[in-house]
């Protein structure tokens, strides 16, 4: 039998996101820096090292993200390669095929962290829920 049950009440089972302009911002902050603390320790040397760095950081961010929020993710992460990762430093460089494929890149990053998020929340949510409700044969008789 089917027990209705008002979903406003008490916890809610699944976490909400953070907001996109949030998420943005972190990238914003996030992105320069794990590019300079990179470019530090390693004297500008192989960007394709600061592109994955970006794309853990993509995934990290996207972990606690909107789904909406991982094209902007993305972009900012590769202005911030494209201006300070790439020669010449400080100026914005567009190779179509290589750009491409490190936007792509960025974007998947991005989208797989919010979706393993998502994922993770919606089958701790089923758990917690499944084992609010006992099913009708668990319960004990009552006595007349």
């Amino acid at each position: 039998m089917i027990q209705w049950r008002l979903i406003g009440v008490g916890p809610r089972p699944v976490p909400e996101p953070v907001h996109t302009s949030v998420t943005w911002l972190a990238a914003a902050v996030c992105a320069p820096t794990v590019i300079a603390a990179h470019n530090l320790l390693d004297d500008q040397g192989d960007p394709w090292l600061d592109l994955v760095a970006l794309s853990a950081l993509c995934a990290v961010l996207g972990l606690s993200a909107r789904l909406t929020a991982a094209p902007g993710t993305a972009l900012v992460c590769w202005a911030f390669f494209s201006l300070f990762a790439l020669p010449p430093l400080g100026r914005f460089s567009w190779a179509v095929q290589d750009d491409w494929k490190r936007l792509g890149l960025l974007l998947l990053a991005a989208g797989v962290g919010t979706l393993y998020a998502r994922l993770r929340h919606a089958r701790a949510a089923y758990c917690r829920l499944s084992s609010m409700t006992q099913p009708q044969w668990s319960r004990p008789a009552p006595r007349l």
